[in-house]
């Protein structure tokens, strides 16, 4: 890379840890994917798979994916909702950032019917009946909408049919997956 040539962040797309990269135009006008010395996540190193994820990634479809943010950011959530997610035993390392999380006041929910090591250090374990987490993410979703808490312009610059999916989270008679009339107000 020379000192003329931007370089972009990117992450790469192969696991949860979301290893912060840097991604360029070589002299020779080929790509050039380097790990960012200054994420903290992985400072600057990458695994083999990583490598060839993101490479794999970038040549097909021109961008990288993974999570919508970098692990490093879960430490400074207020609250984190895991579904049927079992970090503790799927991924160890990604258990630091959620005790970040809660040593810094957030609370970490899991929604899982069974009783993880995830969910025995959870905040609140809710555990669902298998089927039921369909209704809980439209439960949630009614009160995000309900409550004034969606980016509307987000939404409709990105995505087609919402006010459908409006129509079918709003709750009818007896709704919710504790069978209450309401959903609670989230304060």
């Amino acid at each position: 890379m020379t000192s003329e040539t931007k370089a972009t962040a990117i992450h790469c797309p192969y696991c949860a840890f979301q290893c912060g990269m840097t991604l360029s135009m070589g002299d020779a006008g080929d790509v050039e994917i380097a790990g960012d010395p200054s994420f903290p996540v992985n400072r600057g190193a990458l695994c083999v798979k990583g490598w060839t994820a993101a490479a794999a990634s970038i040549r097909s479809l021109g961008i990288d994916r993974g999570l919508p943010f970098p692990v490093e950011d879960i430490a400074g959530a207020e609250a984190v909702l895991l579904m049927g997610d079992n970090p503790a035993e799927t991924m160890p390392p990604m258990m630091q950032y959620f005790d970040a999380q809660r040593e810094n006041g957030g609370r970490l929910i899991v929604a899982d019917p069974r009783l993880t090591l995830t969910a025995q250090r959870a905040d609140r374990h809710l555990r669902l009946m298998p089927g039921t987490d369909a209704v809980l993410a439209n439960g949630l979703l009614h009160i995000l909408i309900r409550d004034g808490m969606v980016d509307e312009a987000y939404i409709a610059d990105r995505t087609e049919g919402f006010d459908r999916v409006k129509a079918e989270v709003r709750p009818t008679g007896r709704s919710g997956w504790n069978g209450s009339p309401e959903w609670p107000r989230l304060s």
